[in-house]
């Protein structure tokens, strides 16, 4: 990192860095295609650093720039601006600008164009599928989406993210954290949810009194049949990335729904349960006495993608490691071998 520089929300160490205003703003303008104008006051110290994130279609750029500005177009879709480190200015439509310090959100909705202007300052601009994200709220609720009145996501302006009921702004900076911890391959940055995550939080955080309500509500338990259902599906996707988002459309269900279900049959959360059915099929795998699998082969095929914590996982629930069990079927095959030769 440049000395004196702000840290990025994320990317620091694969950063791009630019040395002159006239690549950066090239750089700028091809990676977003609605911005207008960008320009940057240029001290003698001038840098701007630039890292990019993409996780099953979420894209993101952390930003890291000397004082200047910038203006973005109307878009067809809608966009998040985190102010991260550094102070300015964000002017969302004809609204009057709005000032962010620390940690800052802003939402820009389809339609609306939108300027940035600060001094020296860490940003990240997150595009949004206005889609996904409305069917985000609406399975995580389990209503139509224009039934939650109280809605935000067509509101321009500062959201607010530091409420007393949950912090936002640490489950956001979480969020760009661990987009650092799985970015050793695009596999496992895939796998690892983050975009799901993401939308799931920033759904909550645009509806948070009505999930609020939602969840003080008493629910019935689900029918058997929209249960077996979701488990069908985990059991027949092992292999693929599983979200909670994917689970609630599988069975039908709302986000409080789906939980309840699964705590009152299996005592556990629904990604617990995913993660039971992962171990134990690697557990049948690796016990196989005929099987000459690698390990590797084995996680792989049960839906994990890191090695580690694989292992870590397989231990705490069967009290050996992975290449314990196949070793002691190796030993076991070789001894029944022996007894019959």
């Amino acid at each position: 990192m440049i000395s004196g520089s702000l840290a990025l929300a994320f990317g620091n160490r694969q950063a791009q860095t630019f040395q002159t205003a006239i690549e950066a703003e090239t750089e700028a303008k091809r990676i977003f295609p609605q911005l207008i104008d960008c320009g940057f006051q240029v001290p003698r110290d001038f840098c701007c650093r630039l890292a990019l994130k993409s996780i099953n279609g979420l894209s993101a750029a952390a930003v890291e720039a000397s004082a200047g500005s910038g203006t973005f177009g109307e878009s067809e879709e809608p966009m998040i601006i985190f102010g991260v480190g550094g102070v300015g200015q964000i002017k969302v439509g004809s609204r009057a600008p709005e000032e962010w310090s620390k940690f800052d959100a802003f939402l820009v909705p389809a339609g609306f164009s939108s300027e940035s202007a600060g001094e020296h300052r860490s940003v990240v601009f997150v595009p949004l599928s206005s889609t996904r994200l409305q069917s985000t709220i609406q399975t995580m609720l389990g209503i139509d989406l224009y039934r939650a009145r109280d809605s935000r996501i067509f509101e321009p302006g500062k959201l607010d993210i530091k409420t007393n009921v949950a912090s936002f702004e640490a489950a956001f900076r979480n969020i760009f954290s661990m987009a650092d911890i799985f970015s050793e391959s695009k596999e496992m940055l895939n796998a690892s949810g983050l975009d799901d995550i993401f939308y799931r939080t920033l759904a909550i955080a645009l509806n948070l009194e009505t999930f609020t309500v939602n969840s003080e509500r008493r629910l019935s338990k689900p029918s058997h049949r929209q249960l077996d259902r979701v488990c069908q599906y985990i059991m027949a996707n092992l292999t693929r990335n599983i979200t909670l988002t994917v689970l609630e459309r599988a069975g039908h269900l709302s986000r409080r729904s789906l939980h309840n279900a699964f705590y009152l049959t299996f005592q556990m959360s629904p990604m617990q349960w995913v993660r039971e059915q992962r171990l134990l099929k690697a557990h049948r795998m690796l016990s196989k006495p005929d099987s000459d699998l690698k390990v590797t082969e084995v996680l792989y095929a049960c839906g994990f993608a890191n090695a580690s914590l694989f292992s870590a996982q397989y231990l705490k629930r069967f009290g050996e490691l992975p290449s314990m069990t196949m070793k002691r079927q190796q030993k076991t095959i070789w001894n029944l071998s022996a007894k019959f030769l």
